[in-house]
């Protein structure tokens, strides 16, 4: 696997939750901890996308968008144009419960100039997904017009979806997605919960 490297998205405004939401405490760890842990076992090159200089606590390079206030998409086209890789595997700190099996799978379908990407009822979800290094160009177009929304780029260009409604149906908390102080305290729920049923 060493033509794919992770790059993680934490440069949100995190509106909803009020503050910097990868460096949240969230079961006694900041968020994106929890992913850097799990990421880490596949022995890939990781680097963060942030402008919060306290990310380089974590022991990973940090870079900053190239194009900066261009959401999501900005912060892809920055992964990939550091990467010197074929391909990145584009990932947010707000899924901190992503399964390392669902990655896996992610990439094991990785091919040329085709994005991989899971679909979740009948939805996209960008993240993770496997971008292919040369979408460079094209995703700078779409930037420079303010094209930006990301669904939209994926479907413009070629790409294969993973299904995982039955992934969905035995762990749903794995795709939950931490952006505001309810869905903290969903988190926590669900951890005691688990912890009873052990």
């Amino acid at each position: 696997m060493d033509d794919l490297s992770i790059y993680i998205l934490a440069g949100g405004k995190s509106r909803r939750m009020g503050q910097d939401k990868g460096l949240i405490d969230l079961l006694g760890k900041p968020m994106i901890k929890h992913m850097l842990d799990r990421v880490s076992i596949l022995n890939l090159p990781i680097k963060i996308v942030a402008h919060h200089d306290q990310y380089k606590q974590f022991g990973f390079p940090v870079i900053k968008d190239l194009i900066p206030e261009k959401g999501p998409l900005g912060g892809l086209y920055t992964s990939l144009c550091d990467a010197v890789s074929k391909f990145v595997l584009l990932m947010s700190c707000d899924m901190p419960f992503l399964s390392l099996e669902v990655i896996k799978a992610l990439i094991a379908q990785k091919k040329d100039n085709t994005i991989i990407i899971s679909e979740l009822h009948n939805n996209i979800l960008p993240f993770p997904g496997i971008y292919p290094a040369n979408l460079r160009q094209i995703i700078h177009l779409h930037l420079q017009n303010e094209r930006l929304k990301f669904q939209q780029f994926i479907l413009s260009t070629a790409h294969l979806k993973i299904n995982l409604d039955e992934e969905y149906q035995n762990q749903p908390e794995i795709f939950q997605n931490i952006n505001s102080p309810q869905d903290k305290e969903k988190a926590t729920a669900w951890r005691d919960n688990r912890l009873k049923k052990n």
